[in-house]
């Protein structure tokens, strides 16, 4: 994977092309990117590194990202969640603007998460993107 890939944006895009019905309503941000003015309905994206070597050796570059859903209840932000992961859970491969994405997928998750910065309705997940080398 190229050390100036955003990951945060690679995750974006995928969401947004192959669930474009999913978000049509609600804005995604990145950590990256920032989350100045983000409202109740929103999805944040995290980079969170490298997830636990699965013996799968060199042939994919693996990368994890947190996925919050934000709502204005527990049960919307955990049914967008839901509805999300059963959408991209094993997709692959794929090409996300010129990326080269083996498979997507959901580690964990839908759980319940707290936001001490906002108290709003969250619902959180991990997935890992494995990216061919090419």
């Amino acid at each position: 994977m190229s050390e100036d890939l955003d990951l945060t944006v690679l995750t974006i895009d995928l969401v947004n092309e192959v669930c474009p019905d999913l978000v049509e309503d609600v804005p995604l941000y990145g950590d990256s990117l920032g989350v100045d003015g983000m409202g109740r309905q929103a999805i944040l994206i995290t980079e969170m590194g490298a997830p636990p070597d699965k013996g799968i050796g060199q042939l994919y570059n693996p990368a994890r990202v947190m996925i919050r859903s934000y709502g204005d209840t527990l049960d919307q932000a955990k049914t967008r969640l839901v509805q999300l992961n059963r959408r991209l859970h094993g997709i692959g491969p794929v090409r996300i603007g010129g990326t080269p994405i083996f498979r997507l997928y959901v580690e964990t998750g839908p759980f319940q998460m707290s936001d001490e910065k906002s108290a709003w309705p969250c619902y959180g997940a991990t997935w890992d993107l494995y990216f061919a080398l090419l």
